[in-house]
């Protein structure tokens, strides 16, 4: 045995006695006794889960109130975006009014919405511009541009973000001439932290 476990022993083996000691005290039948005994390591086996995994449980908070409400935020006003089970990162935001959701595509230049998402913030004929020939992961395809939006995230306002729409577009991408007009934005593990 270790000598750093001795007095983890020690308070453990103590801690026993004391709840025999005070059960047997009150002078209950066996099967009394076992039964409250059982019940009181139960309690302290679950306090004992609760404060072992409080980093854990504080995540699990984190992203339930993030799929909940789309975003938190930390005690500084940064947004926390917490990696779905695809493994994007999702948020929340209204453009000229909509509620839009994106993921977080630092991989793409530029901002792009679905025709659906197009004409939801106001922009009702999506293909009026000519088309720009863009170069994605499924090869090329045709993008038009659309303007520039301001974006409403957690209460502040991202303004002058070109956005494009594409015919073969599935999921709202926000791409990197958003993240670059923010003061800081990073990924730590399972979360994106935005300095807005």
């Amino acid at each position: 045995m270790d000598a750093d476990r001795g007095p983890q022993l020690i308070w453990g083996v103590t801690m026993a006695l004391l709840l025999v000691g005070s059960l047997m005290a009150r002078r209950q039948n066996w099967r009394q006794t076992t039964k409250y005994a059982l019940a009181w390591i139960l309690i302290f086996a679950i306090a004992y889960g609760l404060f072992l995994f409080r980093a854990d449980f504080a995540a699990i908070w984190h992203r339930a109130r993030a799929d909940l409400t789309g975003t938190s935020a930390d005690s500084g006003g940064n947004i926390i975006l917490i990696r779905d089970d695809r493994g994007h990162f999702t948020l929340h935001a209204t453009v000229n009014g909509a509620p839009v959701t994106f993921l977080v595509d630092s991989g793409a230049s530029i901002t792009a919405v679905n025709f659906a998402t197009a004409r939801a913030i106001g922009f009702t004929n999506p293909t009026a511009r000519a088309p720009l020939v863009v170069e994605t992961a499924n090869g090329l395809a045709n993008s038009y541009p659309l303007g520039d939006v301001d974006i409403v995230v957690g209460g502040a306002r991202v303004a002058g973000v070109a956005v494009e729409t594409g015919e073969q577009l599935g999921d709202n991408l926000l791409g990197m001439n958003f993240l670059n007009k923010l003061q800081r934005w990073s990924v730590e593990g399972d979360r994106m932290i935005l300095t807005l």
